[in-house]
């Protein structure tokens, strides 16, 4: 985003201004003297970069007199309660006794009485800003070598016309910058732009440069270019506040560490803990913190585990009493060892009955001589005595 700052607080918001509104002036078609080559090229290009800044601009070029009372009539009341303001004038200007005048593409300028009809007062620039509410800047790429004194007829003795333009003090609020410092003249430059144009481009849209600095930029730029022979200078009376075309670039803001506490530690210790007893009395011990509540989803989690483990587990091999209670009577009751003389005694005597169940007990004499009784094999007659 970029930041448009001025003296009120509306402008120091990390946005475009709420209004900026830019009046760009390029002369270069003069009627009666030499044409300017780069003027119009200077005002079409910074208009271009004003625009990408949030201006809205207005370009007038090659002006005649009426076309510029005019544009600046218009831009009087669009700059009404702006926050930003700019006035660019490129072409030819003058001064005369201490008072800076922009020169029309049709003035003749013959006689020195003539500038005040002529020509445009830096006056009647200013007071077209008397509505802006906030910043206001003129930039003037004015002080070229002039033409018209060469032919310029001086009617008064006593009235100075010179090269250059005057240093004014700047009204409240206000930046004045001069391509050009007091009677010094500003080159119009050999390639697209002028020297002073030049530096504005590629400055202006720097981020971060307070307008102070932007404008010592501008000037060591210049004075770069030029081999130290042009130098501009800047009038204002500004706040202390900063005023920034283009803000700093945005730098993230780290967020506050939360100061590590007892819990925090304890818990750094115990989370991959498998013993639902140390979770339980984790919990219990720092209830109604954050790790308490990591510590019950952890203790879910080792229940499941565990109830997954024993349901997966293979069911034991049967007990000796289990395989004892096949051991039962034809009641379903267990054998008791008097049953079991009993049925001994009664199969020794060819009990048929008491046989078959000493056989379902696992008897094998006894199956024998169940197989004898039914004639399967043999004679009943069994040899050994010990029948238990």
């Amino acid at each position: 985003m970029i930041l448009a700052a001025g003296i009120m607080a509306a402008m120091l918001s990390p946005v475009f201004a709420h209004k900026r509104v830019a009046l760009i002036i390029g002369n270069s078609a003069y009627q009666h003297v030499q044409h300017l080559r780069n003027p119009v090229n200077d005002a079409n290009d910074l208009a271009a970069m004003l625009t990408s800044l949030g201006f809205k601009v207005k370009v007038a070029n090659n002006l005649d007199r009426p076309s510029m009372e005019l544009v600046l009539s218009h831009f009087a009341d669009a700059a009404v309660g702006a926050d930003i303001a700019l006035v660019y004038y490129a072409g030819h200007g003058i001064e005369v006794d201490g008072r800076n005048y922009l020169i029309p593409i049709d003035a003749k300028l013959e006689t020195d009485r003539r500038i005040s009809f002529e020509a445009i007062s830096l006056h009647h620039v200013l007071a077209a800003l008397e509505g802006v509410q906030g910043l206001r800047i003129v930039l003037l790429d004015a002080c070229r070598n002039n033409p018209f004194l060469a032919s310029m007829k001086v009617t008064a003795p006593s009235r100075s016309v010179e090269w250059g333009l005057a240093a004014v003090e700047a009204p409240k609020s206000t930046l004045i910058s001069f391509s050009a410092k007091e009677g010094t003249t500003a080159a119009d430059g050999i390639g697209r732009n002028s020297p002073y144009a030049s530096a504005l481009l590629h400055t202006l849209n720097q981020p971060g440069l307070e307008i102070g600095l932007l404008f010592r930029r501008v000037r060591d730029r210049v004075m770069k270019e030029t081999n130290n022979q042009q130098e501009p200078f800047v009038s204002a009376s500004l706040s202390s506040k900063p005023i920034y075309l283009v803000p700093p670039p945005k730098t993230a803001v780290p967020l506050p560490q939360p100061k590590p506490n007892l819990a925090a530690a304890v818990w750094d210790v115990t989370k991959d803990t498998d013993s639902a007893k140390v979770l339980r009395a984790f919990i219990a011990r720092y209830k109604g913190t954050v790790y308490a509540d990591l510590a019950g989803a952890r203790l879910k989690e080792v229940m499941d585990n565990a109830a997954k483990a024993k349901a997966s587990k293979p069911a034991p091999p049967k007990s000796n009493a289990a395989q004892k209670k096949l051991r039962t009577t034809s009641l379903g009751t267990p054998a008791t060892t008097t049953s079991v003389f009993a049925l001994v005694d009664g199969c020794r005597s060819s009990d048929l009955g008491a046989c078959e169940k000493l056989c379902s007990m696992g008897r094998s004499r006894a199956c024998n001589k169940v197989r004898c009784l039914k004639g399967i094999h043999g004679s009943c007659r069994h040899r050994g005595r010990n029948w238990r």
